[in-house]
């Protein structure tokens, strides 16, 4: 996670594997979100600009070639005043 300022972060992940068919991704106060079986994303990185301070959650998971999705993962992130 990268973020200059405390409330822009960038999220960048790795795969094992050959690379998936696309992402889902989440992010909202929930610690147990799954995101919809729809690609949202193609890279394994995602931005969010302008966050309100509080607790955010980030969920993503990978569509396989195939077609098949993943499991979710997911990781808490604190955005301070």
């Amino acid at each position: 996670i990268f973020s200059p300022r405390g409330t822009a972060p960038e999220f960048r992940w790795t795969t094992p594997g050959s690379p998936p068919k696309g992402y889902a991704t989440a992010l909202d106060h929930s610690p147990n979100t799954v995101p919809v079986e729809k690609t949202d994303t193609d890279q394994p990185r995602r931005q969010y600009r302008k966050l309100t301070p509080g607790e955010w959650w980030f969920h993503v998971r990978a569509q396989h070639v195939d077609g098949r999705w993943g499991p979710a993962g997911h990781l808490k992130l604190i955005v301070e005043d």
